[in-house]
């Protein structure tokens, strides 16, 4: 019988566990009557996927259950929490989930001020402005690319984070993620602006791998309108190529949105984006299409979307372009309980050294998830 196995890890996690459960409990005892009112939002879902990892007949199946909370205090204390917990068939033998596979988000952010926000824990900064191919890659771990929507998700960082807003055209935020060798602690800092109706942000990091430090610099800009919008990021790395060996690795992420109106009072929306990153081979080029919202009902839209890798038939053994084909469709049952299904199908698998799960993923997938809001 298949059995969710948790094993906690009670080093950074469960520190910030206990400070979270604290730091709630007192400062929400201290707001004033006036003040006192607590908002709950909550999402929660299961999937189960079949998938075939290889050219044989063989199949095998996976299921996902995660909640999605927030949790406000008046108007000073905020929760954020994501849970997931994944069976995988393909693993005969798999290890107990570990809090950090299990926890993706849980902060808290304290309104000190108006202008003055301090979060702790695990949390999402969703620092960019990529849906597909993020090029800001030094801070979270990138995930799964084969289903963009509004952002690509990454996994969270568990740290320290303060938002100073002293104008609503600026904003500045500072960034500590501790390591058990403090020195290795990552660093980061971002500035943001409001200019002509375009957002724009730009920032440092300061990273270690291998003992090596691998500082990075950091721009972004979008603006959009009712029914289009441009938007792009890049990153320049100063990373360890070799013994002895630095360089400066770019990357650069554009794309653009379009929003058109269509039948049954639909808007269906066409996203484009691009990336270029100078350290690859294979995948230096990666390439995104979607289009979502497509309208075949009042109550049932439609998906679909191409992603690939262009050089990757320029150095593959066969001749075999890499890339991950999909279609979904999205039935709301109610307001607030959705119905989804999709198939995706990725080709040129074998060999890839490309970083995105998205090479290396099944040949042939089928998914089917149930959503609920409260």
């Amino acid at each position: 019988m298949k059995s969710f196995v948790v094993r906690v890890n009670y080093k950074k996690i469960s520190f910030f566990l206990l400070l979270f459960s604290f730091a709630f409990t007192i400062l929400a005892a201290q707001e004033t009557d006036a003040e006192k009112k607590l908002e709950t939002k909550l999402e929660t879902g299961f999937a189960f996927t079949a998938y075939e990892p290889s050219i044989d007949s063989t199949w095998f199946t996976k299921e996902s259950l995660y909640l999605d909370f927030t949790l406000t205090s008046g108007n000073i204390l905020k929760a954020n929490g994501f849970l997931e917990a994944v069976y995988d068939d393909e693993n005969k033998a798999p290890e107990p989930l570990t809090a950090e596979e299990l926890i993706k988000e849980l902060s808290l952010s304290w309104m000190i001020s108006p202008s003055f926000i301090a979060t702790v824990g695990k949390q999402k900064l969703e620092w960019g402005v990529a849906r597909a191919f993020p090029s800001i890659d030094s801070l979270e771990a990138l995930t799964s690319v084969s289903e963009p929507s509004e952002k690509a998700i990454p996994r969270g960082l568990t740290g320290f984070k303060l938002d100073l807003i002293p104008s609503w055209f600026w904003s500045f935020s500072l960034l500590a993620v501790p390591e058990p060798r403090l020195r290795e602690s990552l660093l980061a800092c971002r500035f943001e602006f409001l200019v002509l109706d375009a957002d724009i942000s730009f920032g440092a990091i300061r990273s270690v791998k291998d003992t090596n430090e691998e500082p990075a610099f950091f721009i972004d800009a979008a603006w959009f309108s009712d029914f289009i919008g441009f938007y792009s990021e890049g990153q320049v790395k100063y990373k360890k190529i070799a013994t002895g060996a630095f360089s400066w690795e770019p990357a650069i992420t554009a794309g653009l949105q379009v929003e058109v109106p269509a039948w049954l009072n639909g808007r269906i929306r066409f996203i484009g984006e691009y990336k270029w990153q100078n350290e690859r081979k294979k995948d230096r080029h990666l390439l995104y299409f979607g289009a979502s919202g497509i309208p075949l009902s009042s109550k049932i839209d439609a998906s679909l979307s191409f992603i690939c890798a262009p050089q990757s038939i320029e150095v593959n053994e066969n001749g075999v372009l890499e890339s991950l084909s999909r279609f979904s469709i999205s039935h709301a049952v109610k307001q607030k309980l959705f119905l989804n299904a999709s198939y995706s199908y990725a080709s040129g698998l074998e060999n890839s050294d490309s970083p995105f799960p998205l090479f290396s993923a099944s040949r042939h997938s089928v998914s089917c998830s149930i959503s609920a809001f409260f």
